[in-house]
């Protein structure tokens, strides 16, 4: 129960003399409190609206694609900018219209009206896009005024702000909030919608290039894909001689691959056209088509049936889109057309299978709405390889078996067969026991460059030839001697020729059914393609693993330069040999920041390049890092040639001699940007003759990187700057000395938790009342930061400015409770000192408004609390407080302290007050000073130096006499 506190002797006489105090002085302190609330309210501000943009920013870090953006800058920015209505609006490629891709907060009928409007249209939006400038309504009527349009169209919203997005000077659509309220925008807030438009802009351009990049890797992938089918058909069809059995077995294979319903038709000896091999998606329907086409399609004499048209025109035919009209038209009567109608079929093609310039049959591909795909001339191109490649295994099936009676040809035949079973290649070459070529392709002779003498007159010269267009030809030919000394050998390499293709070369040996040996086959297949994809992909996953470390460098310290040396050292392990980053100044002059290589030593040779190079102090460079700081663009240099080093010496012998040393191949430069501001230039550079050679596609990594890094540096310096602010505030809360009091010790230690950035809610304070007499204060404020600044300055003032009115310490803590219920801030603990000297020593009066009790420290050892509990500050207008006196004698000590000592953590353990007694234990006899100290090592050490609280600490000892 609360109880009232003890009342004066002479309450009339007190309270009025106290009453004209308060005249003196709430003036002053009326004054000083305004002031102090103008500054919360500013810094309030400020401090909301960096943390809108970072939760914006957080936002945007994981979203990739357009859409994830759109949802992230709609959604999250509704809430960051307190809106009632927003969206988000991407210009056309007609580069006239905007189209809203997002929103929230509107009527259904409002997005649909202006979902799609002109840029050249009068309304806030297309202003914006059309200026490149924010365009702010702070009231409906000014709107109405400005766009008349947009007069009729009602609207609870008050106030309007239009963003414009803009990457590298050039729109590409803008934002607008919508805000229930009229307001005055303010000159932060007009730089935070800047900041968030560049933010929105360049995460949107980062989506565009992703996406950019994710559909090239499809493209590439479809087409691997296209190459494996058709090794996989080379495979089935060399796998077998009964091309009968072989066929079906490849029209099992295109289904569902190329088509839903596949059918195989091969022309006999007599002329008629015999259905082979049927293959459907759904295998209980073989059959059913089986028995359809034998019902219904045309006798092979009239020729009107379109199978029969491919095969006697050789022409393929493809459907891409099957309209009904064209069942009709094919259609012999209404139940075949019902049928037809039954199949659902959407996109036909037929091919002819073509061998040694003669139709042999040919092969139909159905597409229905099981599948819903429609044939395109890619699709037609596959299917035609697929058609050849057959109509040439049933060829040599048909020659096999008509040659079996020949013995000699029938061994090199099946020979030659198994081995194009073993390599499936495009281009092969067979050589006889001798070294002759029996047999060839006309591939063979695409591959290499080769014609037909080449083969015939002298092979070894051709193999030399072939040789000589590798990247290294001794190697080539080595390889060939290994193959071919042993003759039963096998073996399958890579060829890499100096244009950039790549082969897979087989070699395998010619064995007869007897088991003698008949020669040797030489395949070859370009796979160029094939590994240009994979290396797309490889660098692909590498730009992707490098732009998430990256992410994690670049968040993993407040202090700009070790972000930047690891940012550095990262993309040196694969983007870059050498990397350097340079720093804008205050002063415009340029500062090489870091530099990294993988090489040790090379990082030294390319450090003492700082100590000649001259374009970045020099203003009238047109190129490299001055030329990106001063115009925001990048430089790229695909190849460095010797003569661009001998303009960058400009004259200095010594300069071109180490520039030539590093042996420089490609040069990347880009800026540091963060909105229109730039903080600087980050440089990449490949070396060696060979290094890699920076292209369209490392640029756009480059740029990314970049934005990243100065996004980074400019977070890390406003985090230094609002930590020096919070430091120099929380200095200022803090009395700059501790006053003399004669025959007793004073002592003060502050420890603010985390990293300082925020403004701590303890305080204390020691200063003299009278003659003779001195106060000690130590409180607690709930919070931290620009509140509990208020707070504490709130206190201290009072506090002061209390003594003057009564020495009495319940009392002035009364006063103080008073003025916090009428200033409405947060409420806090205080414990309040009277101290006295005395002969004997001092005496020392505590009052405690929810504070922990002080603790005596007795000369001889003793610990106990002292004091009476009381009610804490700021919450009720008539709190509980008491005070006692005692007195203190030489080597006796007072210990006031705030709850981070006593409720420091390690785990779920706390120090307490048995923690806090072990440690006065261990400095007892110590001054006053080493109690504080004492103390505040084991509150860290008992948290590993991690304060999770404030900590404050006062010790008064008393001197022993002189």
């Amino acid at each position: 129960m609360l109880r009232t506190p003890e009342q004066p002797a002479n309450p009339k006489t007190l309270e009025e003399n106290e009453s004209n105090l308060t005249v003196r002085t709430s003036g002053t302190l009326e004054s000083e409190l305004s002031v102090e609330r103008s500054l919360r309210e500013r810094a309030q501000r400020t401090a909301g609206l960096l943390w809108r943009l970072q939760s914006l920013t957080a936002a945007f870090a994981g979203a990739q694609t357009t859409d994830e953006i759109a949802d992230a800058v709609v959604t999250t920015g509704l809430a960051a900018m307190d809106a009632e209505s927003g969206a988000l609006a991407l210009l056309n490629h007609d580069g006239t219209t905007l189209t809203i891709i997002r929103a929230a907060g509107y009527h259904s009928d409002v997005e649909t009206q202006w979902k799609t409007f002109a840029v050249s249209d009068d309304l806030p939006l297309s202003e914006a896009v059309r200026t490149r400038e924010l365009v702010l309504l702070e009231s409906q009527e000014e709107r109405d005024g400005r766009y008349p349009k947009l007069a009729a169209q009602q609207t609870p919203n008050q106030s309007f702000a239009c963003v414009p997005l803009v990457v590298e000077l050039r729109a590409v659509g803008g934002l607008t909030y919508s805000f229930g309220d009229q307001r005055l925008f303010t000159d932060d807030e007009r730089s935070f919608l800047l900041a968030l438009g560049q933010l929105t802009a360049q995460a949107l351009e980062r989506a565009r290039l992703y996406e950019a990049e994710h559909d090239a890797f499809e493209r590439a992938e479809d087409g691997a894909g296209r190459l494996r089918f058709l090794a996989q058909t080379s495979d089935l069809l060399a796998s077998s001689l009964e091309y009968e059995q072989t066929l079906q077995t490849v029209a099992r294979s295109c289904v569902p691959k190329l088509a839903d319903w596949c059918v195989v038709d091969l022309l006999a000896d007599d002329g008629t056209v015999r259905t082979l091999a049927v293959e459907h998606v759904d295998p209980e329907k073989v059959d059913w088509a089986l028995r359809l086409r034998e019902r219904f399609d045309p006798p092979a004499d009239t020729g009107t049936g379109a199978v029969q048209r491919v095969i006697r025109s050789g022409v393929p035919e493809l459907y891409e889109q099957v309209s009904d009209q064209a069942l009709i038209d094919g259609a012999q009567d209404e139940e075949h057309l019902a049928i037809l109608r039954e199949l659902g079929m959407t996109s036909v093609m037929i091919l002819p299978m073509r061998a040694r310039d003669r139709v042999i049959g040919a092969i139909t591909f159905v597409a229905t709405t099981e599948s819903g795909r429609h044939y395109t001339p890619e699709d037609i191109n596959l299917a035609h390889e697929v058609a050849h490649r057959s109509a040439v295994a049933v060829e040599n099936a048909r020659l096999f078996r008509d040659v079996r009676g020949v013995e000699e040809d029938l061994r090199l035949q099946a020979a030659l067969l198994r081995a194009q079973g073993e390599a499936m290649l495009d281009g092969f070459v067979v050589t006889d026991t001798q070294g002759k070529v029996l047999m060839h392709n006309r591939r063979v002779l695409e591959l290499f460059n080769l014609t037909e003498e080449d083969l015939s007159a002298d092979y070894a010269r051709a193999v030399r030839k072939k040789a000589a267009q590798t990247v290294d030809p001794d190697a080539y030919l080595e390889r060939r001697r290994e193959l071919t000394m042993d003759p039963h050998n096998s073996g399958r390499d890579q060829i890499v020729f100096r244009d950039g293709r790549v082969f897979d070369r087989w070699s395998a040996p010619l064995i007869d059914e007897a088991g003698e040996l008949r020669g040797r086959a030489w395949y070859y297949r370009d796979v160029t393609i094939e590994r240009r994809a994979a290396k797309q992909l490889e660098e692909g996953q590498q730009r992707a693993a490098l732009l998430a470390e990256a992410g994690g460098a670049l968040t993993s310290s407040t202090d700009y330069l070790v972000l930047l040396r690891r940012l550095a050292g990262l993309v040196t392990e694969w983007f870059a040999d050498w990397c350097a980053i340079d720093l804008l100044q205050r002063d415009r002059s340029i500062e090489r920041a870091v530099i990294a290589s993988r090489d040790e030593e090379k990082t030294a040779l390319v450090s003492s390049v700082d100590a000649l190079r001259r374009y970045p102090s020099d203003p009238t460079a047109s190129e490299g890092v001055r030329r990106a700081i001063e115009t925001g663009q990048w430089d790229m240099r695909e190849q460095i040639r010797d003569e661009w080093l001998v303009r960058e010496a400009r004259g200095s012998e010594d300069y071109l001699a180490v520039l030539r040393s590093l042996n420089l191949h490609s040069h990347l430069c880009v800026p540091l940007a963060v909105g229109d501001r730039i903080l600087g230039a980050i440089t990449f550079v490949t070396t060696g003759d060979a290094g890699r050679v920076y292209g369209p596609a490392d640029l756009a990594l480059a740029q990314e990187l970049a934005f990243r890094a100065a996004s980074a540096v400019e977070h890390a310096r406003l985090f230094e700057e609002h930590t020096h602010i919070s430091r120099t505030l929380q200095r200022s809360l803090l009395p700059p000395h501790l006053p003399e009091i004669p025959g007793v010790e004073v002592a003060a230690r502050y420890h603010a938790s985390g990293e300082g950035y925020e403004v701590g809610g303890d305080f204390y304070d020691v200063f003299k009342t009278a003659r003779g007499e001195w106060a000690i204060v130590l409180g607690d404020v709930c919070g931290k930061g620009a509140d509990a600044a208020a707070t504490t300055a709130l206190a201290r003032h009072t506090l002061r400015a209390a003594t003057v009115q009564t020495r009495k310490p319940h009392r002035i803590l009364s006063m103080l409770n008073e003025a916090m219920l009428r200033s409405e801030q947060p409420f806090c603990t205080v414990a309040y000192a009277r101290v006295q000297k005395v002969n004997s020593g001092a005496r020392v009066t505590v009052a405690c408004g929810g504070h922990p009790l002080p603790l005596l420290v007795r000369a001889g050892g003793a610990i106990q609390t002292f004091g009476r509990p009381g009610t804490l500050l700021g919450c009720f207008p008539e709190p509980a407080l008491h005070e006692e006196a005692l007195d203190l004698h030489a080597g006796d000590a007072v210990v006031l302290y705030t709850d981070g000592v006593t409720e420091a953590r390690r785990g779920s353990n706390v120090m307490g007050e048995a923690g806090l007694h072990a440690a006065l234990v261990r400095s007892v006899g110590g001054s006053a000073g080493d109690i504080a100290d004492a103390i505040e090592q084991a509150a860290l050490d008992y948290q590993e130096g991690d304060a999770r609280d404030d900590i404050a600490i006062v010790v008064l000892k008393v001197l022993p006499a002189d």
